[in-house]
């Protein structure tokens, strides 16, 4: 196979990262899928009707009119994202050609098999018969999505078994029709873009890969490895140059795959460690030192399987025995068996979605916590959190759009606070979910980049005191809505302030209303310090009884705060400041500028009346004034003016979208299908002017009204029970004061009376699933019902989960305590239609009785039909100054 792979430059500006003109002689076509009706009737290299090059591919297959026969090209592994597009030239001797890709999953297993889940994805376009045709594949992303979620819509549980994250293609696929007779293809130059491949030369072109020439270069002696980070930042790969994560502040990157020997020595030169797959087992005798810039192996996620389970232990015994490398350590995913997980792996890799997701900030730290109680004791955690809005939440976006969503980063101060929440933790490393490149040129990537950089800054701070902690404590603070974690080493203290409800939400602090912490514990001679992103900034304190008061005037939305005694510590983390203050600023300035250029776009687009308030007006001249006096300060070197004129621009555009967004949406977050961001802000006008028009009639959930057990089961509901040691569950139709009729769901789970009884529950004891709904395509559907805790819930407040098919775990309603009925609401786009089960799942311990279900679905009509909506008698948003 004659073959090049073309380096990042190349990628960028057009040029193929593969390129096979079918000219090396040796066949690479098989058949997929061959039987009795579908077989291989000959296979050869011909040259006269070549395409490209002096040779291409023949295959002749029968296959019966009404099939098609599948002809595969193996591909490098290449991740699933917006830039691939593969192409082939091809010649069939009847209509109907497509291409296919087949998508690997790898983190999903096919049913009845340990092997990974496998798609195919169809391409659109099709060849006519006995012409050369060049047919291209694009758009995957969406495609995998899509089709993941027809296949995830068969199968029962809250835990369903098809997972997106980390998927690569591996094969194109040309699918040939059958008819009379025999059926010929000829292919020839296949070809690959958009994966940023940099282990090969760049000067490797098509002309050379025609002639069968390799770039032959070579390569560099390797550097020393880096040193092994304190607190890994890591984020996952797709396919971006391992040095362009460097220089964004991360030390490594997740691969979903085991990396080639380029891609290892190119993570080397970048100073970049990997996390990935470990070799097979039995695939080789030792694992070799070009193995060594591996910070980790992945298992990936741990599936409810007894054979997988054993799997994973000889999986990592014979690492054990294999890898020379004592200290790297293994990871898995323990989904809902953090107790047998961390069993078979050195640390656990906790992941919950935060951006999107309904779980308030304070559930998402006590999540944590009694993941870290469930497992075994010492086990690392690692945590995974969003970078993006990705996952279920940008297929919705796409289903109201009908085309590829754009990417919408999380606020800097967002990610902060998220990241924030897990120091009590004591988290190992942090993981950031990414599913786009970070090298895009869209104002959403650059954006992400940008505050990607920013956090792992702010990270990068405070991981001496993470790594190195001797005891963590609680600082009593005089505000109800700010707690502080108070990190101790041996020369000093870390206060970490945390506002959990966000800045916007907080009483504001001021020099009339300060904010007070007192610590315990910390000596009188200690002096405090706010600790901005440029500087370190004296505040006062003052002595009493068992410890120090520090008094706070003004809380960022990063602070932090340093107490110390010892000069030394002092000026580190001075020095580190002024060393990356120039940075931090210029970071922070182009945050506030892409963030105001989408402002003023999303505005355009927004009703009139909403608009041309003096309060969104005043907010973006103020905006522009901080800008400028920002970049004034930062041209004479006043890097504190400068950051404080940048962070409260920042914050106030945040301010901004908030208000301005809430005003057109249809549903408050968590409800809505749609993130409450700029971006989405014209998506949510026109699922309200979809309302306006004429909503659907509501209609009862077949069996929503929960009156008869039999009529329940006839439905298609279905009962699903984990059973978990020293847990007691159970379902029941309650007549306990139900919302409506006679009765009402009840789901119950708690300890059993015994000494070892759990005080958490290990994993969901109890759910039960609806009958499916059918859905039109290009339609809005509202589920709405009643629900209440009849029993006080232990552990988080959020014990019940509600979700559907179509948002998954990923947009689950976490439905906090309510002693009476309360409403239960959530709306999701339908996109290409098909059908979506409710599931109600117990994920706690306590009692939650549910009622009084029903759903509608409004037709959304084509985007150019929506109409504007009437907003005057709405409140105008208010932004804080």
């Amino acid at each position: 196979m004659a073959w090049a792979l073309a380096g990042p430059a190349a990628a960028q500006t057009g040029a193929p990262v593969l390129l096979d003109n079918m000219d090396s002689g040796e066949a690479t076509l098989t058949l997929e899928n061959p039987g009795a009706t579908i077989r291989l009737l000959r296979q050869s290299i011909t040259h006269e009707p070549a395409r490209f090059g002096s040779a291409a591919e023949s295959i002749v297959l029968s296959a019966p009119p009404g099939e098609a026969a599948q002809v595969a090209y193996r591909l490098p592994p290449a991740p699933v994202i917006d830039d691939l597009m593969l192409t082939a030239w091809i010649r069939v001797n009847r209509p109907g050609a497509r291409l296919a890709a087949r998508v690997v999953l790898p983190h999903s297993k096919a049913p009845g098999s340990d092997q990974p889940q496998r798609l195919l994805v169809y391409g659109q376009d099709q060849a006519p018969a006995d012409r050369w045709q060049r047919l291209t594949l694009t758009n995957l992303r969406p495609a995998v999505e899509r089709q993941a979620r027809v296949v995830r819509a068969t199968q029962e549980g809250p835990g369903n078994a098809v997972e997106e994250h980390g998927a690569y293609v591996d094969a194109l696929v040309v699918l040939c029709p059958g008819g009379q007779g025999a059926t010929e293809v000829l292919v020839d130059q296949v070809a690959m873009f958009g994966v940023l491949r940099d282990s090969r030369t760049v000067g490797a072109t098509a002309a050379g890969a025609a002639a069968g020439q390799r770039p032959a270069a070579k390569a560099p002696p390797l550097p020393p490895l880096p040193p092994v980070p304190l607190a890994p930042r890591v984020i996952q790969w797709q396919g971006e140059p391992f040095a362009t994560l460097k220089q964004l502040g991360f030390d490594a990157a997740m691969v979903a795959r085991l990396p080639s020997a380029d891609e290892l020595a190119d993570a080397r030169r970048a100073g970049l460690f990997l996390i990935c797959p470990p070799p097979a087992m039995q695939s080789v005798e030792a694992i070799g030192p070009e193995y060594d810039i591996v910070l980790a192996w992945d298992f990936g996620v741990l599936r409810a399987s007894i054979d997988e389970a054993a799997d994973l232990e000889a999986w990592a015994g014979w690492l054990q025995r294999t890898d020379p490398q004592r200290e790297r350590r293994t990871l898995i995913r323990p989904g809902r068996q953090v107790r047998e997980a961390s069993r078979l792996a050195d640390a656990l890799v906790l992941d919950r979605p935060t951006l999107g997701a309904t779980q308030t900030l304070s559930g998402y730290s006590t999540w944590l916590l009694s993941q870290s109680r469930i497992a075994r004791p010492g086990t690392p955690l690692w945590v995974l959190a969003d970078s993006h809005y990705g996952g279920r939440a940008a297929a919705q976006l796409a289903a109201v759009r009908s085309s590829r969503p754009p990417v919408i980063p999380g606020a800097y101060s967002e990610l902060f606070r998220w990241t924030a929440s897990t120091f009590t933790s004591r988290p190992a490393a942090f993981c950031f979910r990414s599913e786009a490149s970070l090298v895009g040129t869209d104002r959403g990537n650059r954006l992400r980049a940008a505050t990607l950089e920013l956090l792992n800054l702010r990270l990068q701070l405070v991981e001496p005191w993470l790594a190195r902690c001797k005891q963590m404590s609680r600082a009593s603070c005089t505000y109800d809505d700010v707690t502080a974690i108070v990190l101790q080493t041996e020369r000093s203290h870390l206060v970490v302030p945390t506002q959990w409800y966000g800045p916007t939400h907080t009483q504001s602090i001021s020099v009339e209303h300060p904010l007070a912490m007192q610590l315990r514990g910390v000596p009188e001679t200690a002096e405090a310090y706010l600790l901005t992103g440029v500087s370190a900034q004296r505040l006062r304190t003052q002595r009493v009884a068992g410890g120090l008061r520090v008094t706070v005037e003004q809380l960022p939305g990063d602070a932090l705060i340093l107490l110390t005694e010892d000069g030394r510590a002092f000026t580190q983390v001075e020095s580190h400041l002024r060393r990356h203050a120039r940075r931090v600023v210029d970071l922070r300035l182009q945050i506030v500028e892409l963030k105001r250029q989408q402002a003023v776009e999303t505005l355009q687009l927004l009703p009139q009346p909403l608009v041309a308030g003096a309060e969104v007006q005043g907010a973006l001249h103020r905006v522009a004034a901080l800008t400028k006096a920002a970049q004034d300060a930062a041209a004479v070197g006043d890097w504190d003016a400068a950051y404080d004129a940048a962070t409260e621009a920042d914050a106030l555009l945040d301010q901004l979208e908030e208000a301005t967004v809430d005003q057109v949406a249809v549903a408050p977050a968590g409800v809505s299908p749609l993130p409450l961001r700029w971006a989405a802000a014209p998506d949510h006008v026109r699922l309200a002017a979809a309302l306006a028009r004429g909503a659907g009639a509501w209609q009862m959930l077949p069996g929503g009204e929960f009156e008869d057990l039999s009529e329940l089961l006839r439905l298609g509901w279905r009962h699903l029970e984990q059973p978990l040691p020293g847990v007691t569950s159970a379902v029941r139709l309650s007549p306990d004061a139900p919302h409506r009729g006679g009765f009402c769901l009840e789901l119950d789970a708690g300890p059993e009376q015994t000494a070892n009884a759990p005080l958490t529950a290990p994993s969901v004891p109890v759910w039960v699933t609806s009958p499916p709904i059918a859905l039109p395509p290009g339609s809005l559907l509202e589920i709405t019902g009643m629900v209440r805790t009849s029993q006080p819930l232990l552990g988080p407040d959020e014990a019940l989960l509600a979700f559907d098919t179509l948002g998954g775990e990923h947009l689950a309603l976490r439905l906090q305590r309510a002693p009476t009925w309360q409403p239960l609401r959530m709306m999701r786009l339908t996109g290409g239609g098909g059908e979506t089960r409710i599931t109600l799942a117990l994920d706690g311990f306590g009692r939650v009785q549910v009622d009084s279900l029903v759903y509608r679905i409004t037709p959304l009509g084509s985007p150019a039909a929506a109409e504007p909506v009437r907003l005057e008698a709405r409140n105008p948003p208010q932004t804080r100054r």
